[in-house]
């Protein structure tokens, strides 16, 4: 007996260092997430393989109930880890807690089948095992591990940072989890449980206009679920509602506009969007971008630009200025048209600067707002009146633009010519008949609502 303690001290002692040094080996980074998994996959087999020979090496019967006890043990364990703060008192608790509720498990099923031998022993452990794990495949995730489809870790994929408060912080993972820390990161608690489960979070965004708002966007198509989901909290995320109405794709990445806080915009795997009412309705907002999957969005708040990120399709830069022109006034008008730049005259307009190149062309994108779908009438004036450019825009409830290239049509080029002798409108090299210089008023009319901005075409310096 005293030779046997010995010996199983010996050997307990000789398990201990090796459990130190590797631990140190781990933590010092000289061995690798992937080599400390083989390890513990080793580790794992060894326990199977002691349990194994405590019944038929020991006793010579033949049982396959060790894989259902060791199951018991480990689901015990990691349940009682992922409740306890992780330290590792806490591991070593969880432990012993799984070891003394697997055995007496063991001892209520051992009590009537060690009563048998032989085959039949085989068969009611069999059983055990195969009921054991029936009740663990059906009793719901019971320990929030690891989730099924493409590069799903459980790791972090966004974090977020409050500009109100030091060290609030939001964080999401790739397993749908939504967390928030209020002191640094020393501690974390969980916000995502009334959001729907298993989605990648792909982006969690920290208001800028109100510190207890949160944006949170969640995709699903590594799972073949390709709806969209987007959410806003206004108590840190104890409660969420949905804005992901009038969206159809995975939703990537959300942005809250840097000056007017009922603007969004979201990046989806089929374009950028746009809300004007904290995501009541959204917009299509590519303006020209490929319908591409938009994978990440920034606002430049000094140069009121914002940049978009697209999955193979280079990256973008739109003037949002006059987006965040888009007031409480604004929008209670049934028409709005913005700003319309200036242009400077070139003597290259129309013409193809070189022999494999396309014509200089110039042109502006005119915005403005409609409060409904219609038909919207746009008409350009020069200073006499006279109308050298209409064109139809079927516009849709919201934001909406055009392009203008700076030309007219022939017809009214010759009438021009023929009322103005001072004007001497000619055809570029592209039989494009281009404004001359002068001043020039756009007007935007729809039902009895119109609205008109002026702008020039400038002399250019000499």
């Amino acid at each position: 007996m005293k030779k046997n303690l010995k010996t199983n001290l010996i050997w307990l002692a000789i398990i201990a260092v090796v459990y130190a040094i590797l631990s140190a080996l781990i933590v010092a980074g000289i061995i690798n997430a992937f080599v400390a998994q083989i390890i513990t996959q080793i580790g794992i087999n060894l326990i199977v393989a002691v349990g194994l020979n405590l019944v038929i090496g020991f006793t010579g019967q033949f049982s396959f109930g060790s894989a259902g006890f060791m199951a018991i043990g480990a689901y015990t364990s990691a349940i009682v880890t992922a409740r306890m703060a992780p330290t590792w008192g806490t591991i070593f608790l969880s432990m012993l807690i799984g070891a003394i509720i697997a055995g007496i498990v063991a001892v209520i099923v051992g009590y009537p089948t060690l009563r048998l031998k032989g085959d039949y022993l085989a068969i009611a452990t069999l059983g055990v095992s195969e009921i054991i794990r029936i009740l663990i495949m059906n009793g719901g995730d019971l320990t929030n591990g690891a989730k099924e489809g493409n590069v799903a870790f459980g790791t972090l994929t966004t974090i977020s940072e409050s500009k109100f408060q030091f060290g609030l912080l939001y964080a999401g993972s790739d397993d749908g989890k939504i967390l928030v820390s209020k002191d640094g990161g020393a501690s974390w608690q969980l916000i995502s449980g009334n959001l729907p489960r298993n989605l990648w979070v792909s982006r969690v965004a920290a208001s800028t206009h109100k510190k207890e708002r949160v944006y949170a966007t969640l995709n699903g198509y590594r799972n073949d679920n390709f709806e969209s989901y987007a959410f806003v909290s206004d108590d840190f995320g104890a409660t969420w509602t949905s804005i992901s109405n009038g969206l159809s794709q995975a939703v990537n990445v959300i942005v809250e506009d840097s000056t007017n806080e009922n603007i969004l915009y979201v990046g989806t795997d089929n374009g950028l969007f746009i809300s004007l009412d904290k995501g009541i309705t959204w917009q299509d907002f590519s303006n020209g971008m490929p319908k591409v999957a938009v994978h990440d969005a920034v606002i430049q708040m000094k140069a009121k630009e914002l940049i978009v990120g697209t999955h193979g399709r280079s990256i973008y830069k739109m003037d949002i200025s006059k987006v965040q022109e888009l007031t409480k006034d604004v929008l209670a008008k049934n028409l709005h048209l913005f700003k319309v730049n200036d242009r400077t005259k070139s003597d290259r307009w129309g013409i193809q600067n070189y022999a494999w190149g396309k014509p200089s062309e110039p042109s502006q994108t005119i915005w403005f707002y409609a409060n409904a779908d219609g038909i919207v009438n746009v008409s350009i004036e020069n200073e006499s009146g006279m109308v050298v450019y209409t064109q139809k825009v079927e516009a849709k409830k919201g934001l909406n633009s055009f392009n203008f290239d700076y030309s007219m049509p022939k017809n009214v080029a010759d009438n021009w010519n023929k009322k103005d002798k001072n004007i001497k409108i000619k055809s570029a090299e592209n039989k494009k008949f281009y404004l001359p210089i002068g001043k020039f008023k756009v007007t935007i009319s729809k039902d009895k609502s119109s609205e008109s901005k002026t702008f020039e075409i400038l002399n250019p310096k000499k």
